[in-house]
């Protein structure tokens, strides 16, 4: 072992079977490698100078609102070595706060929030927002929207039954620009939206059959009211509608750090995260791709990635796999 991490080479034939084998392992060290040896990933992962990371699941665990303490020091160690490092996530602006506010002041890192409709900036007298995809007249769109929603999901409350289907706002419900719905089993508590991870997870409907039913209401109703819009069923009964021109991996091409960087590494670990690695194939020897695999619904992924790591937010290996690289 090397640098916190322990590389495996596989090739690419192989990569599926592997991955299936390895899923269900707790939380390890273990870096993979598609059609890479090790030597040549030190030389890949030395050229890296900006990493486009999700947030839930890739770098914090789903719901979590601060970096643990390893994250902190590779993030920093990250970033003294020259890696830029920009936050890619489906939270709004009032759930990136907290995150930043673990790291120390002096580090550098951007966030691109829900799914890409604004990145969000951090200096010396505060936070503000800059639109990217969106605009404050789609913003106003997505307001109103909601509030149809409103009625539209008491219909469907209606017709499935109350002690059987309820709905609630997603995350901090705060979302400015997309619409994240969390699907109940009957009524959520009133105080729903101070609970994160498996505390509202324990409220969420588990029956897949309902949800299915209840998504493709959903779906068929976005398609009557906003038929160029997009939806996103995340997994875990929630689900997210946003504007068409609003995606992560349209962000991350228009920043101005994607531009700038000689070689981009792009993590994720879920479904939602399928455009960013597509851009592996839309810019070949400037995309990588890492994929922190821990639900098995995200095994197609592993078609798109370069690397894999196992367990949920452990980016760790990848993450230590560059720092030794880039301090060699």
């Amino acid at each position: 072992m090397a640098g916190g991490y322990t590389h495996q080479s596989i090739n690419r034939v192989g990569a599926m079977a592997v991955a299936e084998g390895l899923i269900n392992t707790s939380e390890n060290d273990t870096l993979v490698g598609i059609d890479h040896t090790k030597r040549e990933v030190i030389e890949i992962l030395s050229q890296v100078d900006h990493i486009f990371a999700d947030a839930d699941g890739t770098l914090v665990s789903d719901g979590a609102e601060i970096f643990t303490t390893d994250k902190i020091k590779l993030i920093s160690q990250l970033t003294s070595l020259g890696v830029g490092i920009t936050i890619v996530t489906g939270k709004p602006f009032a759930e990136v706060v907290p995150l930043r506010q673990t790291l120390p002041a002096d580090i550098p890192i951007s966030f691109i929030c829900e799914k890409g409709a604004y990145s969000v900036h951090f200096g010396t007298t505060g936070a503000w927002r800059e639109f990217i995809l969106s605009s404050a007249a789609q913003e106003r769109s997505v307001a109103e929207l909601r509030e149809q929603f409103v009625v539209f999901g008491g219909a469907l409350i209606k017709k499935y039954g109350s002690d059987k289907l309820g709905f609630g706002w997603g995350g901090s419900g705060e979302h400015k620009s997309v619409i994240s719905i969390d699907i109940f089993a009957g009524q959520p508590p009133q105080n729903y939206l101070s609970l994160r991870g498996k505390e509202r997870d324990a409220h969420k409907l588990q029956d897949t059959g309902l949800i299915k039913r209840v998504e493709h209401d959903i779906k068929q109703w976005v398609s009557d009211q906003q038929p160029d819009w997009r939806i996103v069923h995340i997994g875990n009964a929630n689900t997210e509608i946003s504007p068409g021109s609003i995606g992560k991996s349209e962000a991350i091409v228009e920043s101005a750090e994607f531009g700038a960087a000689r070689k981009v590494l792009i993590l994720g670990d879920s479904s939602n995260d399928r455009g960013m690695f597509a851009l592996r194939g839309t810019f070949p020897g400037k995309v990588l791709t890492g994929l922190v695999l821990h639900r098995k619904a995200s095994l197609p992924l592993v078609d798109n990635a370069d690397f894999i790591t196992f367990g949920m937010a452990n980016s760790n290996p990848i993450l230590n796999a560059i720092v030794y690289a880039r301090g060699r």
